[in-house]
């Protein structure tokens, strides 16, 4: 629970879109969750999957860093690298 508290706080920190006007996404609820059905990946997988979005996403967040023109967007992703 508490890493969960922690990534929100990490995103509450990010840039204000809304005076951008752009719309907020709506994300998955608990109807769209069915705890009974059987796990899609093995542990194994989900490991290799993560550490190789992990190094994918230094590069993006790199990339976004160096093309960024507003300021709170650089600060945004300086925090993330």
């Amino acid at each position: 629970m508490e890493k969960i508290v922690d990534t929100i706080l990490h995103f509450e920190k990010g840039p204000d879109i809304s005076k951008e006007g752009i719309p907020i996404p709506i994300g998955f609820g608990e109807q769209d969750i069915m705890k009974e059905t059987p796990r899609l990946f093995s542990d194994k997988f989900m490991l290799f999957y993560i550490t190789e979005m992990s190094k994918d996403s230094l590069t993006i967040y790199s990339n976004a860093l160096s093309t960024s023109s507003r300021q709170d967007v650089v600060d945004y992703f300086k925090m993330c690298v």
